[in-house]
Parts: C-alpha cells; sequence; structure tokens
C-alpha cells in the first residue's frame, strides 16, 4: 500500500487505520462486499444508503444495508427527509452497534442553512445526546 494511504485519518474521535475509504454505493456496497473490503484491509467502509422510514419499518432490505458485522468501524448512512424518521433511523443504526451515523438529508440542498440546522437540532434533540457522542460518536453531513 502507497504511503499516503498509511497515514493516519481521524473521523472526529474515531482513529482510522489507514486513508483507504469505501464510499457508499447504491446496489454494490452490500454487507457480504463491505466485509470482503475490509477484509483486504480498507480502514472505513459505509453502508449503502438506508432510507430511514424503511429501516423503522423492519424493511429486510433496510436493516440489511445498515448491518456492519464483520467491518471493523461500522459506519451507516441514513437518508430521509422528515425529523421523526431521521430519529428513529439513528436510534436504530445506534443500537445496532454503529460508529458513525451519516445523514442524508434529501433536498437539503433547496434549504436556507438556518433551515437544516433547526432541521439536525431537532434530530439530535430527540435522540439521546449522551448516547450518541458515547457509543455512536455521530457524524453528521448534508449533501
Amino acid at each position: 500500500m502507497s504511503p499516503l494511504f498509511q497515514k493516519p485519518l481521524s473521523v472526529g474521535p474515531i482513529a482510522l487505520p489507514n486513508r483507504v475509504v469505501l464510499a457508499p454505493m447504491s446496489g454494490v456496497t452490500d454487507a457480504p462486499f463491505r466485509r470482503l473490503v475490509a477484509n483486504l484491509g480498507a480502514g472505513l467502509v459505509v453502508s449503502e444508503m438506508t432510507a430511514c422510514e424503511d429501516l423503522v419499518d423492519g424493511d429486510r432490505n433496510a436493516v440489511l444495508r445498515a448491518e456492519g458485522q464483520g467491518v471493523g468501524i461500522h459506519v451507516v448512512q441514513l437518508a430521509g427527509c422528515e425529523a421523526h424518521w431521521m430519529e428513529e433511523g439513528a436510534r436504530i443504526a445506534e443500537a445496532s452497534g454503529a460508529d458513525v451515523i451519516d445523514m442524508y438529508v434529501k433536498s437539503a440542498s433547496s434549504l436556507a442553512h438556518e433551515e437544516v440546522t433547526r432541521f439536525f437540532e431537532q434530530v439530535m434533540g430527540r435522540v439521546d445526546r449522551d448516547s450518541v457522542a458515547e457509543m455512536a460518536r455521530t457524524a453528521i453531513s448534508t449533501m
């Protein structure tokens, strides 16, 4: 592996073993593929984008997308547009052992900065912040 990729990298308080990251790709980065890439040495693998509402409803495919057994650092990418579903999806991801939760807010690009901030304050205000900080170390990004 190139020395560039071996340099340390952190996501918040989480230290990655290297800079090789598998990005989330719908239809490609399923659980077996994530385990394979992690076993081949990737420092971080990210789940396929998972719709919060489907995850909360217990949809089999959504649950499989969020599964992280055998991948090292467990990163779940959640998608949604309503705070209620995002909150519940984050709770489920946290309970399943997620180290990082990447939240993608659909249509966030059309929202004003203060609306996006208010949205995440609403979601994080409902999720147990101490639990998130201690157990999931949530990272939030908007596209």
